[in-house]
């Protein structure tokens, strides 16, 4: 490694050299051939490839999720959904405490770690909005049937909303995913979509079917809002309000 003397600094990769800046200064370094190679087969890169291998696992569990909800993640998921599932894949994979470093997996963590499917629980799809802050109602949920009962709803006092929204609409989803095999079945509930006013109703969304698939059950709730005009319904793309989250797993 040399240091930059040069006036001009410079950064970037000119044939064979390499040219870069730290918070030391300006460098330059002779490119390394085959790193790739090196990486794949050098006993010293060991831990290099077992955090590569867990990290790439990671990220495929992720999108399994995203895959497995992707009626519902449209227009509400944020623009870093992506690198928070991959976040939070990698921590439930570390629960696994069977496999060896660099083999853990996320499917061994649910099936063996009842702390690895609480990690599920409350997880936002709109970081913007988070589904605790836009519902303020307590609600019980029935991980046999997904069925989930909002009681004395009270849209005005209980769901914070934009000035132009009318109505709410409520959806719920029982979704099970089986992170080794990769499949995964979805069912959602009707949207039920109710004014926002003063009166005082009972919600109870119930999912049209019970999943075919055997895995890590989640159970989500997802919270959109509506203005309507002259009789005609629009959906506010908000991405400060619409929500969704995971309210139980198992």
């Amino acid at each position: 490694m040399a240091k930059q003397a040069s006036i001009i600094k410079i950064e970037g990769t000119l044939q064979d050299l390499v040219f870069y800046k730290t918070k030391d200064g300006y460098f330059v370094k002779t490119k390394i051939s085959g790193r790739g190679e090196l990486i794949k087969r050098d006993a010293r890169f060991v831990r290099v490839r077992e955090n590569g291998s867990e990290f790439g696992a990671a990220v495929k569990s992720g999108m399994l999720l995203r895959n497995a909800l992707a009626q519902l993640i449209y227009r509400i998921a944020d623009n870093r959904l992506t690198p928070r599932l991959t976040q939070l894949m990698s921590g439930i994979q570390k629960l696994d405490a069977i496999s060896k470093r660099g083999m853990r997996r996320v499917g061994v963590a649910f099936d063996n770690s009842s702390d690895a499917v609480n990690m599920l629980k409350g997880f936002d799809f709109n970081i913007n909005s988070s589904l605790s802050r836009v519902l303020q109602k307590p609600f019980d949920l029935d991980n046999v049937t997904g069925t989930m009962t909002i009681t004395n709803l009270v849209p005005t006092k209980d769901i914070f909303y934009p000035e132009n929204a009318t109505h709410v609409v409520l959806r719920t989803a029982f979704a099970s995913i089986d992170f080794t095999n990769k499949v995964y079945d979805l069912s959602c509930s009707a949207e039920t979509i109710i004014p926002i006013n003063d009166v005082v109703s009972t919600l109870v969304l119930t999912p049209a079917n019970f999943p075919t698939v055997a895995g890590t059950n989640i159970y989500l709730l997802q919270i959109k809002f509506i203005q309507e005009v002259n009789g005609v319904r629009y959906s506010l793309h908000d991405d400060g309000f619409n929500a969704m989250g995971i309210v139980g797993a198992g």
